[in-house]
């Protein structure tokens, strides 16, 4: 609690300070507090990108500067804002009379993609984790057609022309990808162009001057969902599995039971299969009869573990709720102490419910 009007406007600014990259005059340099090991602020830093080296790294500039003296709070963040403005302003004057910037007619296709689309309009953190995987398997693909020579102010109507002839006829190990997976490829490609014109890497975007008939067409078609008398068949193909492995003392009963839990879930609840993965005990409110959607699992051999946790889809949480009568709960309640037995273990609230056997907990 703020005990008075003053320390809640200090916290007030301090977030902001914290927390936006561009505040009031326009400036690109974040500004981030420095504290004393109470926690006292006694000054600001400043960071800068100016631009990029030759092999289109940023370059960075930093400023730290002492907390002004005896300002109110939104004096003091009008005054820090002044000083971070006329820093940004001397560093970029400095560095374009005196430091080399990324010469753009001899950037490559492949090179733009990994350091300047990607990392700039894909990685910033408003993607999905699916969603990123996907935009990376695509570019894979674009940069093992165009190569590592392409110049990016190079790439003309024709090579895009030709790479949708590739992609529709041999470019999967001579076979040709699939018409939706083709389309996705291309929309791709499209996306890195957009970019590139975007930010003046390119001043005329190929892409724009294509035809329908020149890009490859995915093809349409209709979500199929089970019907109840599908649904039915499903649950009691997975009820009879377990009722099997119990009478004959099977060792692998808990596998079944983990299964039907997993069936039933996804059944009652329509999430996604990365959001069943990602659910954690703590989700699981029956006295309030919501399951609480907040993240999404998905594999990726570069991440630790093999997995990555991340947002959902739609980068929101959603509840979902039950009936108190839903089968479900008994359900998730008998899995959990079924768990907790064979772990020997009490499982913690941020444990998953759909965990790998070698970490329940």
């Amino acid at each position: 609690m703020f005990t008075s009007v003053e320390q809640y406007l200090v916290s007030l600014f301090t977030l902001l300070f914290t927390c936006l990259p561009k505040i009031g005059g326009g400036t690109m340099a974040t500004i981030q507090e420095k504290k004393d090991k109470n926690g006292n602020v006694t000054g600001y830093k400043f960071t800068l990108c100016v631009g990029r080296d030759d092999q289109y790294r940023q370059i960075w500039r930093t400023k730290v500067i002492k907390r002004p003296e005896n300002l109110s709070p939104a004096r003091e963040r009008k005054a820090v804002q002044a000083i971070a403005d006329e820093w940004e302003q001397a560093q970029r004057e400095d560095y374009k009379a005196t430091g080399r910037t990324t010469d753009r007619e001899k950037i490559t296709l492949s090179q733009f993609i990994d350091n300047e689309w990607m990392p700039d309009s894909i990685c910033n953190g408003r993607r999905a984790i699916g969603s990123i995987q996907v935009y990376e398997r695509h570019a894979k693909i674009i940069k093992r057609y165009f190569g590592d020579k392409k110049r990016l102010q190079a790439v003309t109507v024709r090579d895009l022309v030709q790479f949708s002839n590739w992609l529709t006829s041999e470019g999967k190990d001579g076979e040709p990808y699939t018409p939706n997976f083709a389309h996705g490829i291309y929309t791709t490609l499209g996306s890195v162009l957009r970019y590139a014109y975007k930010i003046d890497y390119i001043t005329r975007n190929p892409f724009d001057r294509l035809s329908q008939e020149d890009k490859p067409t995915g093809r349409t078609h209709d979500i199929v969902f089970l019907d109840e008398n599908e649904s039915r068949r499903l649950l009691d193909g997975v009820d009879t599995e377990l009722e099997t492995a119990i009478k004959t003392g099977s060792d692998n009963e808990y596998s079944k039971r983990f299964l039907r839990a997993q069936v039933y879930t996804l059944l009652l609840t329509g999430i996604r299969r990365g959001e069943l993965f990602g659910l954690r005990w703590e989700d699981v409110d029956r006295e309030s009869g919501c399951i609480w959607i907040r993240r999404s699992v998905s594999q990726d051999a570069s991440a630790e573990g093999g997995i990555r946790i991340g947002p959902t889809k739609s980068r929101t949480e959603r509840q979902i709720k039950l009936s108190d009568g839903s089968m479900l709960w008994p359900m998730l309640e008998d899995l959990k102490t079924e768990q907790e037995r064979r772990y020997r273990i009490s499982l913690s609230p941020k444990a998953f419910i759909f965990c790998r056997e070698s970490q329940p907990g």
